[in-house]
């Protein structure tokens, strides 16, 4: 197989932001991995070569991306297209977890670390030929007696037929109360809903199955779902899963903003900082801490909201307000803070960084 379109390993590296919006990281190109393109594929590896090893020169199984930050309730999508010259795609993968995560760690530095836990694959799906099979939900982050859609998506991408098919989901019904599904289940047992069996599943046929839920009263914590997909002939078994974290969560989205972008040692700077919070509860006792460069001191009058408040207070190489500290409302709240630095008369030409931490 061959890489589709041109894709490149990055890493996340501390840096100077340049698109609004990404306040913590972004990505720098690092050459040490392989420069993937329709022109430069990724060696193959001829499974037909005499045993032990058919593989004397190395080859490519697995794509990484690197993300600079995610936080609870952040979503982030990667999509790699692959053309396939030959089929099967890889008769010795066998049992193999094709979607993964590993690593991860709080970025913040002035205040508390951003997760407890770091990320979820909520949908491991392996690169399959015949078959899509999707389960998806319609909130990431729900408190009870809130509504829930989980609606699965199923294709069958094979030429020839699939006998004996059978869709079914599992819930926790400690968590979860059913109000409809569409079509009608079959039957609802223990937390398994099991829909009526197709006899026979043409090629190109698709079908939709939705299940609408409510959130019982006192549920908390994280809640798996698990769409399950059988057929009798071919024989064969696939699964995915959705979470939703059953918790008040606040989820802070922070810009800075400075004008002008350039000046001279003695200068002054304008910045503007918005805190947009997505998440299902109020940010609330929160604290507003800047950081800025070397010989850069805030002076004169900022303002929260438009409203005036007393100078920062410097602690531990970071101003941090505490005066007019407003709570940041849920489901998009919006808290804006100005403040004007100085640039010392002693700073070097050079290109400078500002941080701001909730």
């Amino acid at each position: 197989m061959e890489s589709h379109p041109v894709s490149r390993r990055e890493k996340g590296t501390g840096g100077a932001t340049t698109i609004k919006g990404l306040s913590t990281r972004v990505g720098v190109p690092n050459f040490d991995g392989f420069d993937l393109s329709v022109d430069n594929p990724p060696p193959a590896c001829d499974y037909a070569a005499s045993e032990p090893d058919p593989c004397v020169a190395p080859w490519i199984n697995a794509v990484r991306f690197a993300v600079g930050e995610l936080v609870v309730g952040d979503e982030y999508f990667a999509e790699i297209s692959l053309k396939v010259l030959k089929s099967p795609l890889d008769p010795k993968l066998g049992d193999a977890n094709c979607a993964e995560i590993f690593g991860g760690a709080g970025s913040a530095t002035k205040i508390d670390k951003d997760n407890t836990w770091r990320c979820f694959v909520p949908a491991p799906n392996c690169v399959l030929l015949n078959l899509l099979f999707d389960l998806d939900v319609s909130a990431i982050m729900a408190l009870p007696l809130d509504l829930l859609d989980y609606p699965i998506t199923a294709k069958n991408l094979s030429t020839d037929s699939q006998f004996g098919v059978q869709v079914t989901d599992e819930y926790d019904p400690l968590v979860i109360n059913i109000i409809d599904t569409i079509p009608n289940f079959e039957s609802n047992v223990n937390g398994v809903i099991t829909w009526p069996a197709i006899t026979e599943w043409l090629p190109g046929a698709e079908d939709v199955y939705l299940i609408q839920a409510e959130v019982f009263a006192g549920a908390s914590g994280p809640t798996l779902n698990h769409a399950n997909y059988a057929s009798q002939s071919p024989a064969r078994t696939f699964r995915t899963v959705a979470l939703t974290n059953l918790d008040p969560i606040t989820l802070r989205s922070l810009e800075l903003d400075a004008a002008p972008d350039n000046t001279s040692p003695g200068g002054s700077v304008a910045h503007q900082a918005t805190l947009t919070n997505t998440g299902n509860a109020d940010a609330v006792s929160i604290s507003y801490a800047v950081t800025l460069p070397t010989d850069f001191t805030i002076t004169g009058q900022s303002h929260i909201n438009g409203a005036n408040v007393d100078p920062p207070d410097l602690v531990d190489g970071a101003y941090v307000f505490t005066d007019g500290v407003l709570d940041i409302a849920a489901s998009g709240g919006v808290v804006v803070i100005d403040f004007t630095a100085t640039v010392g008369g002693g700073v070097a030409p050079c290109m400078y960084t500002s941080c701001i931490e909730t």
